[in-house]
């Protein structure tokens, strides 16, 4: 397991858990981010661009260090 600010562009992964606040949690949770989504790098120089499900979303480095994914290999 790997935090997601770890994982290189085009990497998939998958959400296994997110280390924050329950607001911050619940907010994450309405925009669709949550534990089981899957998540591929598209950009992470700074600000991580990442594809979770099937949205686009820009997500700080900050937060990034707090979800905690599993690596998919040979996707």
């Amino acid at each position: 397991m790997v935090m997601l600010d770890q994982l290189n562009r085009d990497e998939l992964g998958r959400i296994v858990d997110i280390k924050c606040k329950n607001d911050l949690k619940q907010k994450l949770l309405l925009n669709g981010i949550s534990e089981g989504c899957f998540v591929r790098v598209i950009y992470s120089h700074g600000c991580i661009t990442a594809k979770i499900d099937t949205k686009l979303f820009n997500i700080s480095k900050e937060l990034a260090e707090k979800i905690r994914v599993i690596m998919i290999p040979g996707e």
